[in-house]
């Protein structure tokens, strides 16, 4: 991770501002908008612990980044503007599954550069070495406070994969002192299977990204992300889908934002879209679920839906199948895996060699029993632990 130079602080008038920790990783945040930063630890707790910020003598930050995020229409202005005339050339910038999204950027006089976020209406401006960056929307409202998290949760994947974490597409949950992975592409039931899990009295860890260290006892760390759900899955569990329903939880907003009484727009954004999002908090609030920011890993699933199957069939996988299973299950902009450009010091995306990224994954499903999952049309009517016996019947 970055130490030197610390970048300066560049707040404007009586900012809000945080510290977000993440091991030996610290970001500094501030903003003109104190509920913005209040949302922004709601849905990166506990991944995340939040800290007061504390400064050097000479006003330079302890952290390895420094994001400041404004809300300015007239500077928003300037950089459409700047936009408007800048090439149409496009940049890796976050990592999505399977590849990077990619934006608009220019360079501008004196190292900085910036990009536009259109989805997010959003201008991001980075230093040279990505220890400054800069996050300036036009209005606040939820989808400014989603580009907030989605930097500084760039700047955490960055630092955990130059620290040799193995990136995993994964839900996960802990039961009974057992963290359990739940591996696997789109529709294949990691969202379904969570939720019953969640509502069996299982703690939360993950919905879609982690972080696995196999150095040592095999961890999972959780990486924050939006708890996408489609209406398949909560076709399932008709208690939890009424109880949605009512609350309207809007991944944008606090729990608070979303108490009774509060006028707000439909979290259904798109219509026609099969999907809602929700914040984990929001989700593990609604179920009454606890949360864990890791768990040591003791079990790990490849689900699949199977209307033939009685209830969930676990079946081991032997090294072949869970090798390959592991390797189509990591999460990553590239390949060879490779951190964003645009948030990387000194704007050269760190490269994790295939060779180290097949040892882990190797590794992982030779210490880890590894196990074909199928759904079958009952699947969530089964108790969890009578779920979680089969691997030792």
């Amino acid at each position: 991770m970055p130490t030197e130079p610390r970048p300066e602080i560049n707040t404007g008038p009586a900012p809000a501002e945080i510290r977000l920790a993440l091991g030996t990783l610290a970001i500094d945040v501030s903003g003109d908008d104190p509920t913005a930063l209040s949302w922004l630890v709601e849905f990166l707790e506990p991944a995340f612990a939040a800290q007061p910020r504390s400064l050097r003598a000479d006003g330079t930050s302890h952290a390895q980044h420094v994001v400041h995020f404004e809300t300015s229409p007239s500077e928003h202005a300037l950089l459409r503007r700047s936009l408007a005339s800048a090439s149409r050339g496009k940049l890796d910038t976050f990592t999505m599954d399977g590849r990077f999204s990619r934006h608009r950027g220019w360079a501008a006089p004196g190292g900085r550069r910036w990009i536009h976020d259109k989805k997010h209406d959003t201008f991001y401006g980075v230093d040279s070495a990505a220890l400054s960056i800069r996050a300036v929307a036009s209005a606040k409202g939820g989808f400014p406070r989603l580009a907030l998290m989605r930097v500084v949760r760039e700047l955490a994947t960055t630092a955990l994969l130059r620290s040799a974490r193995l990136p995993v597409h994964a839900a996960a949950f802990v039961h009974e002192g057992t963290t359990v992975l739940v591996c696997g592409p789109k529709r294949s039931g990691k969202s379904s299977l969570l939720i019953h899990a969640l509502r069996c009295g299982a703690a939360f860890i993950s919905n879609d990204r982690l972080f696995v260290d196999t150095e040592g006892p095999v961890v999972a760390h959780t990486m924050p992300t939006i708890v996408m759900l489609r209406d398949g899955s909560l076709a399932f569990f008709e208690e939890f889908n009424k109880a949605l329903e009512e609350v309207r939880y809007d991944r944008g907003r606090t729990i608070a934002e979303c108490a009774a009484g509060i006028e707000r727009p439909d979290p259904h954004s798109r219509p026609g879209r099969s999907r809602l999002g929700i914040s984990p908090a929001q989700l593990c609030e609604l179920i009454g679920a606890p949360m864990s920011p890791s768990g040591r890993v003791g079990m790990m699933l490849f689900p699949r839906i199977d209307p033939d199957a009685n209830g969930v069939v676990l079946e081991p996988l032997n090294a072949g199948p869970a090798l390959e299973s592991m390797s189509q299950s990591l999460l990553k902009g590239s390949d060879p895996t490779r951190s964003s450009p645009f948030f990387s010091p000194g704007a050269v995306g760190h490269e994790i060699p295939a060779e180290a990224e097949s040892r882990q994954c190797r590794e992982l499903v030779e210490r880890v029993p590894v196990y074909d999952c199928r759904l079958g049309p009952n699947a969530f009517q089964m108790d969890l632990s009578s779920i979680m016996r089969q691997r030792v019947d």
